[in-house]
């Protein structure tokens, strides 16, 4: 295959919207981020990613699967707006706009109030919901929903024994969403000297 230029490669980064993953994959190896996002070779997903993703989809489709976890009306609603001039996508997990709320869902461990409570995803996402409809971060219920999970002796992901949703409400401000703001205009600057750079 032909390696693309310095030109492609940029113009092919500023094309494609900014997203939480791409953003946290850069913050904890630019280089696995640059071979992912830039290069385009995909890494096949593990298997705690892959149980995650379908935990997800039957909550969506299954309204008898795992009935204990609160439910909002929409599922994966996207979010694609300009943060300054950079095109930034997600979709949140779960998100109603008339009572003015979302969650997210996190299988996986060692979930807690903290990690919620700084997790950089749920401020992104308020952010964007700030733009796309006016509506100020104290002004929305939020919450991360944690399904713990845990590795199997033949190495599956599966819930723990017994396994009950922790929901952590998390407090967002109009503070919070800025500093969230400058964040994304830093990062895709970092991201833009990191092509330039290879």
């Amino acid at each position: 295959m032909k390696e693309e230029n310095l030109k492609e490669k940029l113009a092919k980064f500023k094309k494609r919207p900014l997203s939480w993953s791409s953003i946290s994959q850069f913050r904890y190896d630019p280089g696995v981020w640059y071979d992912k996002y830039i290069l385009g070779n995909k890494s096949r997903p593990n298997g705690p990613i892959v149980f995650g993703k379908n935990v997800g989809d039957r909550l969506a489709s299954e309204t008898d699967f795992l009935p204990e976890v609160p439910r909002l009306k929409e599922y994966e609603h996207e979010l694609l707006v300009k943060v300054g001039k950079i095109q930034c996508i997600g979709f949140l997990d779960n998100f109603d706009l008339e009572n003015r709320a979302f969650s997210e869902f996190k299988t996986g461990k060692n979930w807690t109030q903290e990690k919620a409570n700084t997790h950089g995803q749920i401020d992104l996402y308020a952010a964007m919901i700030y733009l796309k409809y006016g509506i100020k971060p104290e002004d929305l219920t939020i919450s991360l929903i944690w399904l713990p999970t845990e590795e199997q002796q033949d190495f599956r992901t599966d819930f723990v024994k017994d396994m009950k949703p922790v929901i952590f409400p998390i407090k967002k401000t109009m503070r919070d969403i800025l500093t969230m703001m400058v964040e994304v205009q830093r990062i895709h600057k970092e991201m833009l000297d990191y092509i330039r750079s290879k």
